[in-house]
């Protein structure tokens, strides 16, 4: 994380924010020796004098800031980035977005059983969850879902009364733990 100046704030401590955040969070090794150019609306990185890597922060509408990256040796290299920008205090805080793994269990009646695709089903849980004009959301962008565990089963009871019953489990991305449909006796499923 890193704080966007705001014109009182100290350039030279905002600096040196950014380029730990560049460095140590996101990865880009080169702007340790970047020359910085800062305003209101963008924050541009370059090394050397005829730039071979640029990199670019853009301030957009509803808290989103855009982080792009060029190599001028490899002119498709392109990476855009999304992050999100958080006032505090009159301090716009710049953020990576979070990853995370999601676990959807639907119990459905027998005709859904047979006949509703589980990808729509999917698609339609994580627009409901992401940030929109909602002030209730998990996430802010369905792009930080890495992993998504995704599973029917049919409802037990009685089929002619049309219920359904979503389960909906997310945790904080994590590659080393697998994701496990585990049915225990008189608990809830786990992932």
């Amino acid at each position: 994380m890193f704080s966007w100046p705001d014109g009182k704030s100290d350039i030279t401590k905002t600096e040196i924010q950014i380029k730990k955040f560049l460095n140590e969070d996101m990865d880009v090794n080169w702007v340790k020796n970047a020359t910085i150019r800062i305003n209101k609306k963008s924050i541009t990185l370059t090394n050397g004098v005829e730039p071979k890597n640029k990199l670019h922060f853009a301030c957009k509408k509803n808290s989103k800031v855009s982080l792009e990256i060029k190599n001028r040796d490899d002119k498709n290299y392109r990476k855009v980035l999304k992050l999100v920008m958080d006032m505090e205090n009159d301090t716009r805080n710049i953020y990576k977005l979070a990853k995370f793994d999601l676990a959807l269990h639907l119990e459905i009646d027998t005709f859904r059983l047979n006949n509703q695709d589980v990808d729509n089903i999917q698609k339609i849980v994580l627009d409901a969850l992401k940030r929109d004009s909602s002030e209730n959301y998990l996430y802010e962008d369905d792009a930080q879902i890495f992993r998504v565990l995704c599973w029917k089963t049919k409802k037990e009871g009685d089929d002619k009364y049309n219920m359904v019953a979503l389960t909906i489990s997310i945790r904080v991305y994590a590659p080393d733990k697998p994701m496990l449909m585990v049915k225990l006796d008189n608990m809830e499923d786990d992932f």
